[in-house]
């Protein structure tokens, strides 16, 4: 959000780039971010890798053999979109960060949902989310 630029996304040239989070699952699932300048993992290597976050638990293997994903791909979540009618994604991954919660990502080869789940009701392998 503080970058002072963001880049677009895809083939998506032809609107104002918005503050983003990419969901990318090629080698694992990581979130990056899609501000300029870009966040680097180590500041001193310019030319270097960008800065992720990487999934607690994921089960991409079995995405990445499924014909309609191949090698993998990249999920644009808008950080300023209306998640909800109550908060913006943004907002809400700000108030369950004070509260130490997980941002749980769903990604089958048909969808893709983001939910949010307080840490002391959050099992790695069967997530209950709270808000949808």
């Amino acid at each position: 959000m503080a970058a002072p630029e963001h880049a677009a996304f895809g083939f998506d040239s032809h609107t104002t780039p918005v503050p983003a989070l990419l969901c990318v699952a090629d080698d694992g699932a990581y979130l990056m971010s899609n501000g300029l300048p870009r966040l680097l993992a180590d500041p001193a290597s310019p030319e270097g890798s960008s800065r992720i976050v990487r999934a607690h638990r994921n089960d991409i293997g079995s995405l990445l053999d499924d014909v309609s994903i191949c090698d993998g791909f990249v999920e644009h979540i808008a950080l300023t979109a209306q998640f909800s009618r109550q908060a913006r994604t943004i907002d809400l991954i700000r108030r369950y960060s004070q509260r130490a919660a997980w941002l749980v990502l769903t990604i089958t080869p048909s969808r893709f949902e983001i939910s949010f789940t307080p840490s002391n009701s959050f099992s790695p392998n069967s997530p209950q989310p709270a808000d949808q």
